[in-house]
């Protein structure tokens, strides 16, 4: 075998000791600079949260106008229910009253009207059934032509004969007023007086209820403010965030 050529041996000797230096790691005494770490979220969660301020205080802005809101919404409301109610009671009073005056004059006036127009209508009648039989009295003696007598003979019996139906009908009207139309018209106003009390009522359970329903949008408002100002107060606590301008803890 030929020997091998000296500097090419002394090349192949060295690169496989360097690699073999390189596989077993640093020589001892030998340490490596480490470089440091440097947080790059650090930097981004510190804008988000002073963005995440700006958000807040916005929303709280509009939070507190919204409360505001409600709260004039309930005077409104509560000051619409006030006047309703007083002009209903008015009214219930008015138609109580006109009750009232039904039951002691107005019928019992009604009735004498009739009464008196029924007793006129008797007279009327009493007088014509007179008259005919005097009619009939006379031209029974008269000499006159049986014609002429007989046409004044049966006006007389047309007259009583009208004064005969008009004290029939003024009969039945009275007949009519006493049992069914006084009684009818008595009922239509107790049933307007039950309905002006329902009406007052129900006017009341609705007027509470939308109290209640703003009452409720104002505890959500007043308790999303709560929320809002605590989360703001935990992110200016934060380091490296400042407070909103003109914004503090109290705005």
């Amino acid at each position: 075998m030929k020997k091998m050529n000296c500097p090419l041996f002394f090349l192949l000797t060295t690169a496989l000791l360097l690699l073999q230096a390189g596989c077993q790691g640093p020589a001892d005494g030998i340490q490596l600079e480490e470089m440091p770490y440097v947080d790059e979220s650090a930097g981004e969660s510190a804008c988000d949260l002073e963005e995440e301020l700006r958000d807040i205080c916005r929303e709280l802005e509009l939070e507190k106008a919204r409360l505001d809101l409600v709260i004039k919404k309930k005077h409104c409301l509560m000051t619409e229910a006030k006047i309703s109610r007083a002009a209903t009671e008015a009214e219930l009073e008015l138609v109580e009253r006109r009750l009232a005056a039904f039951g002691a004059h107005t019928s019992q006036l009604q009735l004498s009207e009739l009464d008196l127009e029924l007793l006129t209508l008797r007279d009327e009648h009493k007088q014509s059934t007179e008259e005919l039989k005097q009619l009939e009295m006379m031209y029974a003696e008269s000499e006159l032509e049986d014609k002429t007598s007989e046409i004044v003979l049966e006006q007389g019996r047309r007259r009583l004969e009208l004064t005969a139906a008009d004290l029939a009908n003024m009969e039945r009207k009275r007949a009519a007023a006493f049992e069914y139309a006084l009684p009818m018209e008595r009922a239509e106003i107790e049933h307007e007086v039950a309905a002006l009390r329902a009406e007052i009522r129900l006017a009341g359970l609705q007027a509470d209820l939308a109290i209640a329903e703003i009452e409720l949008a104002f505890l959500e408002h007043q308790t999303s403010i709560l929320d809002l100002e605590a989360r703001k107060t935990q992110i200016e606590k934060e380091p490296g965030i400042a407070p909103e301008p003109g914004k503090g803890k109290d705005s």
